[in-house]
């Protein structure tokens, strides 16, 4: 689901230091083609305007792109040219990359271009930028492989994202845990909706939660949540399964869901189905602007916060 964030699609500027394996890296993994020795993921590459980044991205998510990764004069990677950005799409078929710079070039974008990336290297290249991160007042992600030592107030959230989604490190991950870390007061019950790594819910299930249920249609992200739940001795109380949410029983206290918007907009009626009187429902992945729609088709819910982290914003809702 998230991956669809495709946040589970997600677009956006990194940060510079790690913008050439971390935007790739949080966007989820990338589709395979068929018959090849060495792993080949279809992309697409793009030089546009900064004024016209906002615009492409939409239409490459449009086109089926999982991720948009951003290249510009202060990244590793470099856009081609000092005053253009360089866009690279992530796909999972050569069809639908092939067909969506096929588009850009026919709505003007003449340089949008299909290609390979071949092998798969970068997968786990993201892990030197990957370092512990404080994230609200008292929680703090770090992953297993970097030394680290925790205040006596610390809430400290390991995980290792395998090829899942979810470090922490992304603006859209950040504003659901700084809410949970603003909200969880202990004994809830929380639902995490396209979990990727866990990462979600089981800073919930830190912060003193008293149970959890992670779903996600990724059988990676499954595996991913279960390890990090163990690692982090809070596996007894979090539910991992692939259900899909109009399935679920029962209510929530605290629903949280990083997804893209129009996933979002799929599940309004059901993710306000599952919230318990007095709960909140945060939901994330959006760009600026999207926030207006989806506050829309949730309107049955009372509107809290819209938090921005830079060019992303979450939205809070009670019911």
């Amino acid at each position: 689901m998230r991956r669809g964030d495709g946040p589970e699609a997600l677009s956006g500027r990194t940060p510079p230091a790690a913008a050439a394996v971390r935007a790739r890296r949080e966007d989820g993994p990338r589709g395979r083609s068929s018959g090849a020795r060495v792993p080949r993921f279809p992309e697409v590459h793009v030089d546009v305007a900064p004024s016209e980044e906002d615009t492409v991205v939409a239409l490459l998510h449009l086109g089926g792109a999982r991720g948009v990764e951003v290249r510009d004069a202060s990244t590793l990677v470099r856009a081609h040219r000092t005053d253009r950005v360089t866009l690279v799409a992530a796909f999972e078929d050569e069809c639908a990359a092939r067909n969506a710079a096929a588009r850009l070039r026919a709505l003007g974008w003449r340089g949008a271009r299909f290609g390979w990336l071949l092998g798969d290297a970068w997968r786990d290249g993201w892990r030197e930028h990957f370092r512990p991160t404080r994230i609200g007042a008292r929680l703090v992600v770090h992953p297993p492989w970097a030394p680290w030592t925790a205040a006596d107030d610390d809430v400290p959230v390991c995980i290792d994202p395998a090829q899942a989604f979810g470090t922490g490190t992304h603006e859209s991950t950040r504003l659901v845990l700084r809410e949970l870390d603003r909200r969880i007061g202990g004994g809830e019950r929380v639902l995490d909706v396209g979990c990727g790594s866990g990462i979600l819910a089981i800073a919930a299930l830190r912060l003193g939660a008293r149970g959890a249920t992670a779903i996600d249609v990724d059988p990676e992200a499954l595996a991913a949540c279960r390890e990090n739940a163990r690692r982090n001795r809070v596996a007894s109380r979090l539910r991992v399964c692939a259900t899909p949410l109009d399935r679920l029983r029962g209510r929530y206290d605290t629903i949280v869901a990083n997804i893209e918007a129009r996933v979002l907009l799929e599940l309004a009626a059901a993710l306000t189905e599952r919230l318990a009187p007095g709960g909140a429902l945060v939901l994330s992945g959006l760009l600026r602007g999207q926030q207006h729609e989806i506050r829309a088709s949730f309107g049955a819910l009372r509107h809290v916060a819209t938090p921005v982290d830079g060019d992303w914003v979450a939205l809070v809702l009670a019911r």
